[in-house]
């Protein structure tokens, strides 16, 4: 028989009371659900606690063909001996719920396929359902279990009265773009995603194999896997490209893979047109989609467009939901509330995921985002205000996050960031975005904005190792600065990147911009310039090699400091001044100029009195000075855990670990680099975590003490081991190596020492190479070597490296 369009198989009835089966056919091949294949045959067996199941996900994500490839295994498994009854709700087959299946026809439908003739059935509605419950409650009775498959709901008022009666015998299986969550109907919810790279190529070769041979995907691999990528594994969108393919087997695969390249024309080309001249495909899915979101939903849906980053946060979705007045709103609690709860509504209906679940990180699939930047275009002066009001909001944010970052512990923080651990979060998910928005600033002629997003995210990049993305950074910063000539945020900007530059070549090119700046200043000198500004001049002066002249100027920006009775500056010129003296080695006037640091901040604040005495007990250090400088370190500490922020505890209890590991108080070392690793992992600075239990790891394996070091230096390895200074992943691999095979774990440490040589072999380091070479030949001829058998450490895989 045929119900609205599809065929529906219904074997004859051999004997009254015979099982019926209902189910139209069945995908010939699933192709990348097995993990949900196995967990819905699981909800479905005999045993299971859930009596009603929703498949839910966003349009064309193969929800109907999982559902209907399970219930078929199911039913030939005898799990329902009392038969599976299907209906089709054609909920969203139409953007009008007025024109989907009613409850009554439904009824209709599933009485008639219980054996009950027209002739018979009740003719109020109250009757119908009742007769229904009662046919399903017989066969309860009677042992017999049924399953009720329903398909393409798309309101809970749908189904409610669908559901089975009586105990835990009978089973409904439900799919629908939207979740069916409501207070008065408890269902098992399991939502499907797009699918991964290689499932999604299986997908279209499954189609061109079938009906046109083996040889059609087989020919164009490469072009294969990048139609899978523009389809963004939508099983919908992988079918049409694998249709337009068929029906055009003369098309090659790169044809076609470079027309979905144009994103602008992704849509079109994944949407032919029906006889009569309508979209079908992707496009005819969204649009039903769309057209059923209430007005506050589709106004969020078509903003969140605007956003250029995988993630949107529910903080940039408060200032793309805003509309009243300012281009700022208010982040409180009550309105994050209520734009989650719009977002949530979304992520309901499929279009748009929370990943992870309560993380307030929102995502759009690759296809839905050009669909909504399509419906967003339609009303382009809404666009335009959702747009400024996003970048705007950025800005903002970027800079609350950052003070969130810096701030005392378990002191109050402003919506959206009341914890620091919100303001790491924010930072992660946005980071990207904020590089869009510092490039944005630029191309809109706002240099103020470049370098303050250059500060506030700077230091987040820093944390986390990304030290690709932070050169980035600060290169547009530089270029900016110098753009409009804004010498201080030059001087500033080199100074950061001289800071964290690792290689020669690297150091060479800002050791030289610096000297190109300083003969920029030398030649404009003012004679009325302030401290601060004299300070700057004498600082590059410095760093371009100059150091008689940056000295005599810093005497002269020093003197300057005192008439105009600006402490704060002073203390910056005197860092300046013993850092110069430090290089030097002029180590008893750094450390005088130190403390005469300490005496001016001595008038200011605590937090500024333990900054300086971190700066003169790190002196004292390199002065060979170790016992003064860990009492020092230890007046600094107290003071910064009363008044600091805990990323400036961690790196005074780095300090401190340090000068007690050169005095050869290794235990003491040892306990304070785990306070200071515990300080890094509360202040959210998993780089600097992880180089700390590298050093850990380190000082006990030279004390002998592997089985101690292992857990630190695999820690190291958990934290590093995507950062982008390879060089780094290769010392962890290396000293993990010597603590395995202290250890007798050989296979293991041979294993490390392989992934270590990976990485040189990649950046062309033959020394390191040829060491690690050596070191094999020893470890490979070790006693009992051999026979020694891998263990779960060689479960390490290298990653990739960022961009």
């Amino acid at each position: 028989m045929q119900v609205h369009g599809d065929y529906v198989v219904m074997p004859p009835r051999e004997a009254s009371g015979a099982a019926p089966w209902a189910l139209r056919d069945a995908p010939v091949a699933l192709v990348g659900r097995e993990e949900q294949e196995a967990e819905l045959a699981r909800l479905l067996a005999p045993r299971s606690d859930a009596r009603i199941i929703v498949v839910a996900g966003l349009a064309g994500v193969g929800k109907s063909a999982l559902a209907l490839t399970v219930a078929q295994r199911a039913l030939t498994e005898g799990h329902f001996a009392g038969g599976v009854l299907f209906v089709e709700l054609l909920g969203y087959s139409t953007a009008d719920m007025e024109t989907a299946v009613g409850v009554e026809q439904a009824l209709v439908k599933l009485l008639g396929q219980l054996g009950v003739a027209d002739g018979d059935l009740p003719t109020s509605h109250d009757g119908r359902l009742a007769r229904y419950r009662s046919e399903l409650a017989e066969r309860e009775r009677a042992g017999k279990r049924v399953l009720v498959v329903v398909d393409d709901a798309a309101d809970v008022r749908q189904v409610r009265d669908l559901v089975p009666p009586g105990g835990d015998a009978h089973r409904m299986l439900v799919t629908s773009r939207d979740r069916l969550l409501d207070y008065n109907f408890s269902a098992r919810l399991l939502t499907l995603s797009e699918l991964p790279p290689d499932p999604a190529k299986a997908l279209i070769a499954t189609r061109l194999r079938a009906s046109l041979g083996p040889d059609r995907a087989a020919a164009e691999p490469t072009a294969l896997t990048e139609i899978g990528q523009h389809c963004g594994g939508l099983p919908l969108a992988l079918t049409v490209a694998a249709a337009v393919l068929v029906l055009d087997p003369g098309l090659p695969l790169r044809k076609l893979a470079d027309q979905l390249a144009e994103a602008r024309h992704r849509l079109e080309r994944l949407s032919p047109p029906d006889r009569s001249g309508l979209p079908t495909g992707v496009q005819a899915a969204f649009d039903v989609s769309y057209a059923r979101l209430p007005a506050e939903q589709a106004r969020m849906f078509r903003a969140l467009s605007q956003h250029p980053g995988v993630h949107c946060t529910t903080a940039v979705a408060v200032a793309l939901a805003h509309t009243e007045g300012d281009e700022i709103p208010e982040w409180s609690a009550e309105t994050l509330a209520a734009v989650r709860e719009v977002l949530v509504g979304l992520a309901n209906t499929g279009l748009l995921t929370e990943q992870p679940l309560g993380a307030g990180r929102w995502r759009m699939h690759s296809l839905v985002r050009l669909y909504a930047t399509q419906r967003a275009q339609e009303l382009d002066a809404e666009r335009v205000a959702a747009g400024g009001r996003m970048f705007a909001a950025l800005i903002h944010l970027a800079g609350l996050a950052n003070a969130r970052l810096d701030a005392q512990p378990g002191q109050p923080g402003p919506e959206p960031f009341t914890a620091s651990s919100s303001a790491a979060d924010w930072f992660e998910a946005e980071a990207e975005t904020l590089m869009w928005a510092a490039r944005t600033a630029d191309q809109a002629g706002l240099p103020d904005v470049v370098q303050r997003l250059a500060r506030h995210l700077g230091l987040y990049l820093h944390q986390r190792g990304r030290f690709d993305a932070q050169d980035a950074l600060y290169r547009l910063a530089l270029d900016v600065a110098r753009r409009t000539g804004d010498w201080q945020a030059e001087a500033t900007v080199l100074n950061r990147l001289g800071m964290k530059l690792s290689s020669a070549e690297q150091r060479a090119e800002v050791e030289q911009a610096h000297r190109d700046l300083a003969a920029r200043l030398r030649r404009g000198t003012d004679t009325t310039a302030t401290a601060r500004e004299r300070g700057s001049w004498a600082d590059q002066m410095w760093r371009s090699g100059h150091a008689e002249e940056a000295e005599a100027a810093l005497k002269e920006a020093l003197q300057t400091c005192r008439q105009e009775d600006d402490p704060r500056t002073e203390i910056d010129l005197l860092d300046v001044y013993a850092t110069l003296l430090i290089e030097q080695a002029r180590h008893d006037e750094a450390i005088a100029a130190r403390e005469r640091a300490v005496g001016v901040a001595r008038s200011m604040s605590d937090y500024w009195l333990a900054h300086t005495w971190e700066e003169l007990a790190d002196t004292l250090s390199l002065a060979g000075r170790g016992e003064a400088a860990v009492v020092v370190y230890e007046s600094a500490l107290a003071l910064f855990r009363e008044d600091g922020p805990v990323r400036r505890v961690a790196t005074a209890l780095g300090g401190l670990a340090d000068a007690l590991r050169a005095l050869g108080r290794h235990e003491e070392a040892v306990r304070t680099y785990q306070d200071c690793m515990a300080a890094h992992r509360e202040a959210h600075e998993p780089y600097a975590e992880g180089i700390t239990a590298v050093q850990v790891g380190s000082l006990l394996n030279k004390q002998d003490r592997p089985k101690e070091a292992l857990p630190f230096l695999e820690r190291a390895r958990d934290l590093l081991g995507d950062v982008e200074d390879q060089r780094l992943l290769g010392t962890i691999l290396e000293e993990l190596s010597k603590a395995l095979s202290m250890c007798g774990q050989y296979k293991d440490a041979e294993a490390a020492l392989l992934a270590a040589d990976e990485i040189y072999a990649e950046l062309g380091n033959e020394d390191r190479r040829a060491k690690l070479a050596r070191v094999l030949d020893l470890l490979r001829a070790t006693p009992g070597a051999e026979a020694r058998r891998p263990g779960p450490w060689v479960r390490l895989r290298r990653r990739p490296q960022r961009s």
